[in-house]
């Protein structure tokens, strides 16, 4: 999700990094859930789940990537955009808010990045959906109060597209490479 507010790009600390010992900021958003249909496609491609929740992190066959690639495009079968991981993140997780009303949100596409990453001597493929997401301005402002009022460890930040860019906040701490998907 492409989260802008007073012109800089809303992040929160990745739980996964602070976890590990390391402060990581990047987008609101995570991986697309297939829905039941998508999961047959997805078992005669081979898929491997990481997790037992219906998202699409997965090791497959290099050969069916293509396969994957096509059915993805489609938009069939699965998640087609963030407003799980918006309540999921922005609610139960960070309490930003305390309720979120699709009325008080306007979501558009953007793009989709398919960025190749080796990782740990594995071919990763990435599928990133970006979302630019608009919330009205009582939301602007909770988002405010929220980033004014933390603690000393800061979940949430607005940071420059520079900032995003240099992969460091203005205090040096890490972006995430997949923050670069959000610059409009």
């Amino acid at each position: 999700a492409s989260i802008m507010v007073d012109g800089k790009y809303l992040l929160l600390l990745n739980k996964r990094s602070y976890k590990e010992g390391r402060m990581v900021y990047t987008p609101i958003g995570g991986a697309l859930e297939y829905l039941p249909k998508g999961k047959a496609f997805l078992d005669n491609l081979g898929a491997r789940y990481e997790r037992e929740t219906p998202d699409l992190r997965f090791k497959m066959d290099s050969e069916n990537i293509d396969l994957f690639k096509l059915w993805f495009e489609k938009g069939i079968d699965r998640e087609r955009d963030v407003v799980r991981e918006l309540t999921e993140e922005m609610i139960e997780e960070e309490n930003i808010f305390d309720t979120l009303d699709e009325s008080e949100f306007d979501i558009s596409y953007l793009r989709t990045e398919t960025p190749i990453n080796p990782i740990k001597g594995v071919l990763n493929n990435f599928f990133f959906e970006i979302y630019n997401v608009d919330f009205s301005p009582k939301k602007i402002n909770e988002i405010k109060d929220y980033i004014s009022n933390q603690g000393q460890v800061k979940k949430a930040i607005l940071v420059t597209e520079q900032e995003i860019k240099n992969g460091l906040t203005i205090d040096k701490i890490e972006i995430g490479n997949n923050a670069k998907s959000i610059l409009q």
